[in-house]
């Protein structure tokens, strides 16, 4: 086992069984048909949902050595919020994965939405953290990604904090992986050059709301800058504020709004969660 992922070779006297009966040497058959069901299962690096599948002496089969629990249910209507010849654009939900992961194709926003709005593909040019929610884009077709590159985009976010007395700023701080922790990443002399705007604040009694805008797109780039100053996003797991808004189980950190500066432009808005404070 490596990383939570079990690792099977297969043997010569395991030559031509079908892949769901390489599965159910080391786990029940039941769960072996829901790993494959759920694209958890790769042959020789390659995602295989076909149970029946022969597999050959010398493959490597590998899956997780357990599936995690379910998403939260989409919400079908306020799911889509605007589609145009080339681009869909969804309000991605909490806990959704943006696109397929190792443990599976099943539950991510790329197919929900394929499936939704009856796309055999979509593209990917713009990604969100699995706790972030709001505006989320994909091209239609393989030409709408040319259009992403020819013209500049604005990203602008929304962010719950708890701290106070923040005026609005430019965050020009570089990011670099945190060499403690796996998946996350530090503000760091010699990182990669990241900005971010702070572009007003809205402060309440206990909270304040934070309106900004991505000058780069970095991996965690908001939650980070906010984190390094001490305005850590409320909700937050990895980098935030430990105190959750109001005692909902969400990160307040949304996409609200996604802008291609095209001749004609294209513009996507979202509005927070439920749950979150009315937004003036």
């Amino acid at each position: 086992m490596k990383d939570g992922f079990i690792q099977l070779s297969v043997k010569s006297d395991q030559d031509g069984l079908r892949l769901d009966q390489l599965l159910a040497t080391v786990i029940s058959r039941r769960l072996a048909k829901k790993m494959i069901e759920q694209g958890a299962v790769f042959l020789n690096k390659s995602r295989c949902k076909i149970a029946g599948r022969h597999v050959h002496a010398g493959a490597k089969v590998s899956f997780p050595e357990k599936l995690p629990a379910p998403p939260p249910p989409i919400d079908a209507e306020d799911f889509i919020i605007g589609e145009t010849e080339d681009f869909i654009a969804v309000n991605k939900p909490f806990l959704w994965p943006t696109a397929p992961t190792p443990f599976g194709d099943l539950y991510c926003v790329q197919r929900a939405v394929e499936k939704s709005a009856g796309l055999k593909t979509t593209w990917i040019f713009q990604r969100l953290d699995y706790h972030t929610t709001g505006v989320l884009v994909f091209a239609k077709n393989s030409a709408a990604l040319k259009t992403v590159e020819k013209y500049p985009t604005v990203k602008e976010y929304l962010a719950v904090v708890s701290a106070k007395g923040i005026k609005p700023q430019m965050i020009n701080l570089p990011i670099a992986p945190d060499p403690l922790r796996k998946e996350r990443y530090i503000v760091k002399k010699g990182g990669v050059d990241s900005v971010t705007e702070i572009l007003t604040v809205d402060e309440r009694e206990t909270f304040s709301i934070l309106k900004l805008r991505l000058h780069t797109g970095r991996t965690h780039q908001i939650r980070v800058h906010l984190s390094h100053l001490g305005y850590g996003v409320m909700g937050d797991p990895w980098y935030g504020d430990v105190h959750k808004f109001e005692g909902c189980d969400l990160m307040m950190l949304h996409s609200f709004r996604y802008v291609i500066e095209a001749p004609e432009p294209v513009v996507f808005e979202a509005k927070p969660p439920k749950l979150w404070p009315e937004i003036s």
